[in-house]
């Protein structure tokens, strides 16, 4: 009994799960079918506008992203950036390429622009070099881009004239406008459904067990 009543209590968010489970996978035939069978037996249906479990974990990670950007700490920030975004998006568009460019030179004269010392100054633009020459080399004849392959090896980027703009509050400002415009939209555009986080909560939660299983 106190099963079924524990099902009832969450029915409306369960069917809301399966429901966007269905939507996702692009299950039309079952979707629909799904959908009518809810209305013809008067089932509950959570309401759409609940927030889910997916969408909040995203709006954190837009957050710490945005803080980890403010706080000029590069590792952390491209380890979310290549966990939260999938590759076919930042190989393949063209926007992210770019954002992904400008957000490395952004952090290579973080030090410099903030005052954090000689040695961080040069660490950060040690990796920017090596950026430029892995998965930056894909824009080395962008007419855009092409004047930042040099800035590694200017001694005084602050006073120079083709570099000069970047270590401006405007500059900087304005990168981080299209930074969070561009997770905002990211982020949300394939809102993965409640079920997987369910199953990989489960999945970790019950691993241990799983393994002392097969041990047996």
């Amino acid at each position: 009994m106190s099963g079924s009543l524990s099902v009832v209590a969450f029915e409306g968010e369960l069917n809301s799960i399966v429901r966007e489970f269905l939507d996702f996978g692009g299950f039309d035939k079952t979707f629909q079918t799904f959908d009518a069978e809810l209305q013809q037996k008067g089932k509950p249906l959570a309401s759409p506008d609940v927030k889910s479990l997916s969408d909040q974990k995203l709006l954190a990670a837009q957050n710490e992203m945005m803080q980890l950007f403010h706080k000029g700490k590069r590792k952390v920030f491209f380890n979310m950036w290549e966990e939260n975004l999938p590759i076919t998006l930042r190989d393949g568009d063209s926007v992210a390429q770019k954002l992904e460019f400008y957000l490395n030179i952004y952090f290579a004269i973080y030090p410099i622009k903030f005052a954090k010392g000689q040695t961080e100054a040069e660490k950060n633009m040690a990796e920017f070099k090596q950026f430029l020459e892995t998965r930056g080399a894909t824009l080395s004849q962008t007419t855009e881009f092409l004047p930042f392959y040099a800035l590694p090896f200017v001694p005084n980027a602050k006073s120079h004239p083709s570099y000069k703009e970047l270590f401006t509050d405007s500059w900087i400002k304005d990168l981080e406008v299209r930074l969070e415009k561009f997770l905002t939209l990211a982020l949300k555009s394939t809102p993965q459904p409640r079920l997987f986080d369910l199953y990989v909560s489960f999945a970790i939660c019950h691993a241990p067990y799983a393994r002392n299983n097969t041990e047996q």
